[in-house]
């Protein structure tokens, strides 16, 4: 885990300079086109691969997981290809409810970003699997310097705007896809020849049934929360807020990606070991404390210096973005803390039970900035209001993961010997 954490801070630490850069070039109203985008392939993103691509640390045998790995590729291009025939009439419905015809130049490219994505997931996983951290790690940086290098490219080339933003993204994503794809068959191609067999494959299909019945559910609703905060401050905003919420957004996340990220992808793995030892309890309370420990310092460093730094790194154009970030580092703690529990859900074959409560949470906290904008159309107050209710909904669901993995919770406030 360690090595992928390397790999996420250097990733992250050229998307830091990477954005200052961009945020001196660009206006908040390209981030905000930018953000809708991202937005909108991340409301897909949970169903091309119907979550399968988490199956593949399952099986004891790398011949089952290599066949649960072209069923999550044989997915993935089926629903890039239903994508691709969706947008065309939904294209004129979606730049009218957002209010801006620039987002409907790109929006032909979601297609191309969901595949290279997903194909950057699937294949992630089986290097995870095999234990190839080294190799994800470099390629992990070299997406985040091609998505920069790119955007700038483009900006060169006179394109400008929200579009060199976009197409910047997804050529860097599909650079880190095809390097990635590259990799694994110089090393795994003979054996994935000798391990195929359609039975196998068909057999995944219906042995990982409850991945795409509970998780894809799961894994949409929880984004649909996430994303669905873009969309509500379009609709009762400016575009220019959107702008500056998703660049405090992708500040303060910067912890959670470079640790919970690596984490929750080896948690699952790691786990089920503990599962079979009888150390799961033991580990996941250590692992919450630590991170509790490492988060509190972040929090109190973004609350009080988020206005300070937006204003000195990035500009005046940002200054409004600082309150914003102060709010946002709230739920980043909490996402840094405990985000990568629900893999206990996925453990515990519990995905039904984490599904109902998404629909819960991504009903109220969303809810709540809708209302608190049409209440008091200040996006600043809006937003803390959101961090106030997700902050709850977070606390309970975490107290939640406890109970179905048969944890006392009395122990949450039992200090840990080794602090």
């Amino acid at each position: 885990m360690l090595t992928l954490m390397l790999g996420a801070s250097a990733s992250q630490g050229i998307t830091i300079i990477a954005t200052i850069i961009l945020a001196r070039i660009f206006r908040p109203e390209d981030f905000g086109i930018l953000a809708i985008f991202i937005a909108i392939s991340s409301f897909l993103r949970p169903l091309v691969t119907w979550r399968f691509e988490t199956a593949i640390m399952l099986p004891e045998s790398d011949a089952d997981a290599s066949n649960v790995q072209i069923l999550c590729a044989l997915v993935l291009f089926g629903m890039c290809g239903l994508s691709l025939a969706l947008i065309l009439p939904l294209k004129v419905p979606i730049v009218w409810l957002m209010s801006d015809p620039r987002l409907g130049e790109w929006l032909f490219m979601l297609p191309v970003s969901l595949l290279v994505s997903g194909l950057y997931q699937i294949l992630s996983y089986w290097c995870i699997r095999k234990r190839r951290f080294r190799g994800l790690t470099v390629l992990q940086v070299v997406q985040s310097a091609a998505i920069f290098g790119f955007q700038l490219a483009l900006l060169a080339t006179g394109l400008g705007g929200p579009g060199a933003l976009i197409l910047g993204l997804i050529a860097g994503q599909a650079v880190g896809a095809m390097l990635l794809l590259a990799y694994v068959l110089n090393s795994d191609a003979a054996f994935f020849g000798r391990s195929f067999a359609w039975r196998q494959v068909k057999e995944s299909l219906f042995l990982y049934k409850n991945f795409p019945k509970y998780s894809v559910a799961y894994a949409f609703i929880g984004t649909s929360g996430k994303q669905a905060i873009i969309i509500i401050l379009r609709l009762l905003s400016e575009m220019r807020v959107v702008g500056q919420f998703s660049l405090a957004l992708r500040a303060v996340s910067v912890p959670v990606v470079v640790v919970t990220s690596p984490m929750r992808q080896v948690f699952l793995e790691k786990a089920a070991t503990e599962l079979k030892d009888g150390g799961l309890e033991s580990f996941v309370l250590t692992l919450l404390k630590w991170m509790t420990a490492l988060g509190t310092p972040l929090l109190v460093f973004f609350i009080f210096y988020s206005k300070t730094l937006f204003r000195t790194f990035l500009g005046t154009a940002w200054e409004n973005a600082g309150p914003i970030a102060a709010c946002l580092a709230v739920l980043s703690f909490t996402q840094f803390v405990a985000g990568w529990l629900d893999r206990v859900f996925d453990i515990k074959g519990e995905q039904k039970l984490a599904l109902y409560w998404e629909i819960c949470r991504t009903i109220l906290a969303p809810g709540t900035l809708a209302l608190a904008l049409l209440w008091s159309h200040d996006a600043v107050f809006s937003v803390a209001a959101y961090v106030g209710v997700d902050f709850l909904c977070m606390t309970a669901w975490i107290l939640l993961a406890f109970k179905v993995a048969g944890f006392a919770i009395k122990n949450l406030t039992v200090q840990d010997p080794s602090f």
